[in-house]
């Protein structure tokens, strides 16, 4: 699956007469550009990595609503706790 010929990115070469100090900047970036990608590349076909990332963005949605209610019970627990105690003053 690879993009269409005219949306990829275009091969950079160095230019014609060179100095030695040019190719090896040019080989640098290559190298590090080409690391890149093999990060890119391997990160997508970690299948584990990308399940306990999926299972982790679940767990944390789940438990958020459960949360916020216990949060919330506290809250009108203690307002609640509040009034009867001032009323019986």
């Amino acid at each position: 699956m690879s993009a269409p010929p005219d949306q990829r990115r275009p091969a950079v070469e160095p230019p014609d007469g060179a100095g030695v100090d040019e190719l090896a900047a040019h080989i640098e970036q290559t190298r590090h550009e080409l690391g890149e990608t093999v990060e890119a590349l391997s990160r997508k076909l970690d299948v584990r990595e990308q399940t306990q990332r999926t299972v982790a963005a679940a767990r944390d949605a789940a438990t958020r609503p459960v949360t916020l209610a216990v949060a919330g019970a506290v809250l009108v627990a203690a307002v609640a706790g509040i009034i009867v105690w001032r009323y019986r003053r």
